[in-house]
C-alpha cells in the first residue's frame, strides 16, 4: 500500500476508535488496525502503523479541525485521543513538539478555575448564568481529568524515557519535554473546593510519581548528572522546587493523593544530593 493511502486508513481508524463505547465500533477499529500492520512494508514486530505514521495522521487530523481549545465531545478531541492512546510512548516523546499544543490548550490553568462563585442575593439571570457557569465548570474538570489520565499513562510506559532513543541523547529535547510535562502538572495539584478538583489532583499526583519514576531509573542507569553524556530528566533545582508544592499536598483531603505526595517527596530526596543540605 502507498503512504498515502495507509494514513488515509489510520486516519479513519482513528476516528472509528475514538467513538463513544455504545456504538461498539472501537474493538472492530483495533482488528482492522492489527490487520493493516501486516499489509504495510517495513513495520516491525510489535510495532503498530500509528507509531510509524504518527506525525502525518496526527497533522492530518489537526488540520481541518477547529482551533484549540476544543471540546471533549469534540470528533478531533476524540481522535486525538484515539490517536495517542494507540501509540507507544516512545513515538510520542518523539514527536512531542506537536503534540505538547494539543496538551498546553486543554491543560493550563484557566482563569474561572480560579474563580470563587459570587455570594450575595441573586436574581433570576445571575442564578441561570451561575448555572451555566457550573455546567461548563463540569466540563472543564471532565476533560482535564481525561487528559490528565491520558498524560499519567503516556508517562507510564517505560519506552517513553527509554534512554536507548535519541531523544534522552539531546539536552534541548529532554528538557523542552520535562519543563512542559510539569508546567501542565503542578498548577492541577494546586488545592481547589469541590470532588471534580480533588479527582484531578489525584490524577496529578500520580502523573508526576510516574514523571520522577521516569527521572530516578534513568539517573540510576546515567547518573545524576548524566554520566554517559545525556541529559538528566530533571536537574537539581527544578527537584527542589518541587517540595514545597508537595508538601503542600500532604494535608489533602484525599488520602490517595497524600500518599503519592509521600512517595513523590521520597523520589525527590532520593535524587537530591545531600551537598544541597549543607
Amino acid at each position: 500500500l502507498r503512504d498515502d493511502i495507509v494514513v488515509d486508513v489510520l486516519v479513519s481508524i482513528a476516528n472509528l476508535l475514538g467513538c463513544p463505547d455504545e456504538y461498539g465500533l472501537s474493538h472492530h477499529a483495533s482488528i482492522v488496525l492489527s490487520e493493516l500492520s501486516s499489509c504495510c512494508k517495513g513495520i516491525d514486530h510489535g510495532s503498530s502503523p500509528m507509531d510509524v505514521y504518527f506525525r502525518q495522521v496526527l497533522s492530518r487530523i489537526l488540520s481541518p479541525a477547529p482551533p484549540f481549545p476544543w471540546k471533549q465531545s469534540d470528533p478531533a478531541f476524540l481522535a486525538t485521543n484515539a490517536l495517542l492512546r494507540a501509540s507507544k510512548g516512545s513515538t510520542i516523546r518523539d514527536n512531542f513538539d506537536l503534540v505538547a499544543t494539543f496538551f498546553i490548550y486543554h491543560l493550563s490553568t484557566k482563569k474561572h478555575l480560579e474563580e470563587d462563585s459570587s455570594g450575595g442575593k441573586q436574581g433570576v439571570e445571575d442564578v441561570s448564568n451561575a448555572l451555566l457557569a457550573k455546567d461548563e465548570l463540569t466540563e472543564e474538570y471532565s476533560l482535564r481529568i481525561s487528559l490528565m489520565s491520558l498524560l499519567q499513562t503516556i508517562l507510564s510506559d517505560g519506552s517513553f524515557t527509554d534512554n536507548s532513543s535519541t531523544i534522552v541523547a539531546s539536552p534541548f529535547s529532554t528538557n523542552f519535554t520535562t519543563d512542559v510535562l510539569l508546567s501542565l502538572v503542578l498548577p492541577n495539584l494546586v488545592w481547589r473546593a469541590g470532588g471534580l478538583a480533588s479527582a484531578l489532583r489525584k490524577l496529578s499526583a500520580a502523573t508526576l510519581f510516574s514523571l520522577l519514576s521516569n527521572h530516578g531509573k534513568f539517573s540510576k542507569t546515567n547518573g545524576r548528572s548524566g554520566s554517559s553524556g545525556e541529559s538528566p530528566l530533571m536537574n537539581q533545582e527544578t527537584l527542589i522546587h518541587l517540595i514545597p508544592i508537595l508538601h503542600s499536598s500532604l494535608e489533602d483531603t484525599e488520602s490517595t493523593t497524600r500518599e503519592l505526595s509521600c512517595v513523590c517527596l521520597f523520589l525527590i530526596l532520593d535524587q537530591i544530593s545531600t551537598d544541597t543540605f549543607n
